[in-house]
């Protein structure tokens, strides 16, 4: 109890530069956290062995998910990327732009889509335009 409340895992929002409107479309988006890039294996005198980590890794990636809507905002927006060099700026937020905990700016972002998945049978789900992001990060608040 010291440590105060938990963190929600949907209490984000994410502001792609140039589709700030675009926030509330977002069901899914790494926050990025930075780390050792793996590890190297350093051997020792009969057969022993430690470790010592590489480098941060400021090369990210991980799973995105966003609602498309009728007038097919999440594919014109892709389109307008494209259209500029592929690549976006963007800044997570842990909570709303406007009150949040703190933020994380990625740069030099860019979307591999899947596929969309339709299915005449679904009536009950939104369709989710899903994929890889993968991005640039190195600590900036």
């Amino acid at each position: 109890m010291a440590l105060g409340d938990k963190v929600i895992s949907s209490d984000f929002t994410v502001v792609l530069e140039g589709f700030e409107g675009m926030s509330v479309l977002f069901k899914q988006f790494p926050v990025p956290v930075l780390s050792s890039a793996g590890e190297i294996e350093v051997p020792g005198p009969m057969g022993t062995k430690t470790w010592q980590p590489q480098q941060v890794a400021t090369g990210l990636q991980g799973a995105v998910s966003v609602m498309e809507t009728k007038q097919n905002h999440v594919r014109k927006m892709n389109d307008a990327i494209l259209a500029n060099g592929g690549r976006f700026e963007a800044r997570v937020y842990e909570g709303t732009p406007e009150s949040n905990t703190g933020s994380y700016r990625i740069k030099k972002a860019f979307f591999v889509w899947d596929q969309q998945d339709r299915d005449t049978e679904n009536r009950s789900q939104v369709v989710l335009q899903s994929g890889t992001v993968f991005f640039h990060y190195h600590g900036e608040a």
